[in-house]
């Protein structure tokens, strides 16, 4: 047997699972000899049980089963404690099996089979007879212990293990209130053991099992039980200390509010007697029950607790422990406990040990910390008054460390409060507050390196943010804390410092929009009216030299710096920064903002870059406007690199960059000259069809700027290029093309350029149909109202042919021309009726030959027609309004909600005119609209939004 029992550890599984097997058989093989070796053997058989095999597990358990299930009635004097101490493992997986185990032999002795399923035998077997048969057996005290492990382990932290638990109690129990009232002294007995335990794990599963008991039995038991914790308490070991905490708080759980109110006075004297213990670990269980008698009780516990508490801080050898204390109840109940906490460290004649345990509990105040920073900083800068003077270096000295304390203990959340003390601090009249506001900002800095990072963003997004201030005496303060904060973190974390900086600008962006919009606000009406926009300016920044370091962060960030994202975001900020400053202050820097964009743009560098630079410049264009005079030639050479990037959006950015440098370039023709070579020269369509577009944007700004003698050079060659373009070319090419045409001042010469180019005779290809629709829509967009006028009799015919077209592209086209001819002509040009009235055929007939999906379009170009001449749509009433209500019952919903809005201005239900709809009806013949029109006028438009 010896050699088995060694075996059976021995370091390979298989050997300890043939040894295991080995005892499963050895019962038998031995009979009643084995009784005498079960000491040895019982408690190697339940070791198998946590080996980390499931094989030799499931061997050793069989062979502890077969060696119960034998020995069952007589050896239970070896069985039982083995049981016991199985229970009491700190291994689940030996919990588990010891659990199976005892019941396999509780099952035994009562003759059941403790399977779900109840046999004909154990029909007539009843709780009672169950219990009777277990006292027989086992005697009084021995079942009360067993069954009492089975209960606790119901409340085990492992699933199985409850399990396991449950079942083996719901076979052997009829009644879990009365058994459990029966073995209530083993039970609570079994209870302290397995608080006492060193095993967390344990001492937890007691605590669980101690609240399912007060669950069940409430006051039947909380008489008995509370004085038996609190002895535990004044005498027990670390550990039964520790597992008391865990028991009262899983008690205070399960009991009802009215229960844990009854028995505070046993409870709280416990509560603070474990926080204030020696041990760490006692005083967080301890700390836990608290949170459960606060979550209970209320306030009121955190009123009785904290006055002992500070009490026990005057005295040094409990000085310690008592803050220890203290700062579990604030990692549980911050909120509840600091602001009483600080009524009694704040008195009116504050002490050393009072500062000294603000400035230590500091770091597990938040978020309370900071809601009450303002207070804190009051008084400890009076204290500091009254300690400097009288040379009490100790004190004085525990206010600065409390300081630094606090301002370390301030997270993102509460650091704007903290530097807003601060900064208010700067302006006092009082000179050991601007002290004490000194050293708290300096030990910000110098003090928090291993966590600068995570103060650093708010730091200076605070302090920029500031930047929107009006008060000049202050904004020097603020411009060199600025200059130190980016000194300090440029070099070290340059995106940081950047991302900071544009969040505190964006602050104060914010802030000066808000003030102006309160100033607006505040005035009347008619100073409104004269008064021009004004531009949002951040006076921080225009102040001399606050731009300096600024710029020298901008320049080392693009410059010297070779990472993507920080130039990115570098340029993105110096965008921000010029959007905020006044003229004079931009002239003075433009020069040293302008050059390094220029220069790394020249570089190889990512496209995000790019359009972050040519953003920037974009900006300095709109807002320097001649300041950037000197930098024309290279600012045009940056623009035309950036037109043939391969990346679209650069070619966009730089397409608005050069329409406004055009309006500085005293000869644009040779801006439109290089673009018009790259159309014809280059081989790359995107470069091509973003060249197209420049002329056209540009030609749409300059206009009649440009000179005579190379518009119509520059429409020709347009044409050409039209002629052989590719599709995607086709509608910028044609849209420069109109521009072209628009941009000619002799009527001669643009006759002659609309005939040849605009309205000639149809051509063959679609395409070549196409844009000159396209070309047509520019050219009324850009030319004068005049020249539509006076050019109107050949206009309509030439778009009336685009909206004939079988092509749908073409004919949406053609009836956008006829939208722009509407929208632009005025009411009062004295040609306004006749060629509101020669429009009007084309979209009838329009409106009868359209497909559905030009038909929306349609029937909205009616209704701008009949809202910009409604005595044209009054006289054509009767063709026009069967076709419109025909639509009306349309399928498709756009179609039909066209025709709705166009009924309402046709027949001027949006003016209140009842008439118009009166007389049509008086002279319309057909009987069937004359009544389904009067009735939908009633059911639906009457009821649709007048104005749309």
């Amino acid at each position: 047997i010896p050699n088995i029992v060694a075996n059976v550890a021995s370091p390979h599984p298989k050997v300890r699972e043939g040894h295991f097997a080995l005892l499963l058989f050895l019962p038998t093989a031995f009979g009643n000899h084995y009784q005498a070796l079960l000491g040895q053997i019982l408690p190697s058989l339940l070791q198998g049980l946590a080996d980390d095999h499931e094989s030799v597990r499931d061997t050793a358990f069989l062979a502890a089963r077969a060696t119960i299930n034998m020995f069952a009635f007589s050896a239970l004097d070896e069985i039982v404690p083995a049981l016991e101490n199985g229970i009491f493992n700190e291994h689940w997986r030996i919990r588990q099996s010891t659990v199976e185990l005892t019941g396999f032999l509780l099952f035994r002795l009562v003759g059941i089979s403790g399977k779900s399923s109840v046999t004909e035998n154990e029909e007539n077997i009843s709780s009672d007879s169950q219990n009777l048969a277990l006292i027989k057996a086992l005697g009084k005290e021995r079942r009360d212990m067993l069954l009492s492990a089975i209960f606790i382990m119901r409340s085990d932290l492992h699933q199985t293990v409850q399990t396991e638990s449950l079942h083996v109690w719901k076979a052997l129990v009829g009644n879990t209130p009365q058994t459990v009232l029966d073995i209530f002294p083993s039970l609570v007995s079994l209870l302290l053991r397995f608080l006492a335990s060193s095993d967390l794990e344990l001492r937890q599963v007691a605590g669980q099992a101690l609240g399912d008991v007060v669950r069940r039995l409430g006051d039947r038991v909380l008489p008995s039980l509370m004085p038996i914790l609190q002895a535990s308490m004044s005498k027990g070991t670390k550990d039964v200390r520790e597992g008391v905490c865990t028991g009262l708080s899983e008690l205070m759980r399960a009991s009802n509010s009215a229960q844990v109110q009854q028995y505070t006075k046993i409870i709280l004297p416990t509560v603070k007697l474990a926080l204030c213990d020696t041990e760490n670990d006692v005083r967080k269980e301890a700390a836990e029950a608290f949170d459960v008698l606060y979550a209970t009780v209320g306030f009121k516990i955190v009123e009785e607790i904290l006055p002992s508490f500070v009490t026990s801080l005057s005295s040094h050898a409990a000085f310690d422990a008592t803050v220890g204390g203290i700062r579990e109840l604030l990692r549980k109940r911050a909120m509840a406990v600091f602001p009483q906490l600080l009524n009694r460290l704040l008195p009116a004649n504050c002490l050393l040990f009072h500062v000294r345990a603000l400035g230590l509990v500091a770091d597990v105040s938040e978020p309370s910390l900071c809601k009450h920073l303002d207070r804190i900083f009051t008084k400890l800068f009076d204290v500091y008054a009254h300690a400097q003077p009288k040379g009490d270096e100790e004190l004085c000295e525990a206010v600065r460390e409390a300081f630094r304390s606090i301002s370390a203990a301030i997270r993102l959340n509460g650091i704007h409060l903290l530097l807003e003390q601060i900064r208010t601090s700067f302006v006092s009249e009082k000179t050991h507050i601007r002290i004490l506001s000194s050293i708290s900002l300096v030990s910000l800095c110098q003090k928090n390196n291993s966590d600068w990072s995570s103060h650093a963003p708010g730091l200076i997004s605070l302090v920029s943010s500031l930047l929107s201030e009006k008060n000049t005496t202050i904004l020097p303060h603020i411009n060199e804390s600025i200059a130190a904060l980016i000194e300090l973190h440029g070099k070290q974390d340059p995106y940081m410092c950047l991302t900071a900086l544009q969040e505190g600008l964006k602050i104060a962006k914010q802030n000066v929009e808000t003030r102006m919009i309160k100033a607006q606000q505040a005035q009347d009406d008619k100073t409104k009216e004269n008064q021009e926009p004004q531009k949002i300016i951040a006076d921080g920044l225009c102040q001399p030299g606050s731009l300096n370091s600024w710029i020298d962060l901008f320049v080392r960030c693009t410059v010297t710096n070779g990472d993507a994202q920080i130039r990115q975001t570098a340029v993105c900020l110096m965008e921000d920064v010029v959007r905020v400053i006044d003229y004079k202050t931009l002239q003075l820097n433009i020069m040293k903002i302008t050059g390094p964009l220029i220069r790394i743009f020249g570089e190889t560098i990512p496209a995000e870059v790019k359009q972050a630079v040519l953003s920037c410049l974009l900006v300095l264009l709109e807002q320097g406007g001649v300041l950037l005079k000197p930098f024309i030639a290279p600012l045009q050479s940056t623009f035309l690199k950036a037109l043939k990037d391969s990346t679209k959006g650069i070619r966009e950015n730089g397409i608005e960059c050069l329409c406004k440098l055009a309006l500085m370039i005293p000869k644009p023709q040779a801006l439109i000259s290089d673009f018009l070579n790259e159309v014809n020269n280059n081989e790359n369509e995107d470069i091509r069809t973003a060249a197209l577009t420049a002329i056209h944007k540009i030609l749409s700004i300059i206009k009649t700027k440009m000179p005579q003698d190379n518009i119509i050079p520059l429409t020709q060659n347009l044409a050409l290029v039209l002629k052989k373009c590719s599709e995607n070319e086709r509608e910028p090419g044609a849209y420069a093309l109109g521009c072209a045409c628009a941009s000619i001042s002799d009527m001669d010469q643009l006759s002659k350029a609309l005939k040849q180019h605009i309205m000639t005779a149809e051509p063959a290809s679609w395409y070549s149909r196409h844009a000159q629709a396209l070309a047509m829509y520019a050219f009324l967009n850009s030319t004068e109202v005049s020249t539509i006028v006076s050019f109107a009799s050949q206009l309509i015919p030439a778009i009336s042919a685009h909206v004939a077209d079988d092509k749908t592209q073409i004919k949406l086209v053609g009836i956008q021309c006829y939208g722009v001819i509407i929208k632009r002509i005025p009411s009062t040009e004295p040609q306004h009726f006749q060629i509101m009235q020669s429009i009007l055929p084309h979209t009838i007939e329009a409106l009868q030959s359209t497909p559905p999906e030009t038909k929306p379009n349609t029937l909205k170009l009616l209704k701008s027609l009949a809202k910009s001449a409604p005595n044209v749509a009054q006289n054509n009433l009767n063709k026009v309004v069967p076709l419109v209500f025909a639509c009306v019952k349309d399928k498709n919903i756009q179609i039909k909600l066209s025709a709705e809005r166009c009924l309402i201005h046709l027949l001027q239900l949006n003016q209140g005119k009842s008439n118009v709809l009166t007389n049509y009806l008086d002279n319309c013949n057909d009987a069937e609209i004359n009544k389904s029109l009067g009735d939908y006028v009633k059911r639906v438009l009457s009821r649709l939004k007048q104005d749309s």
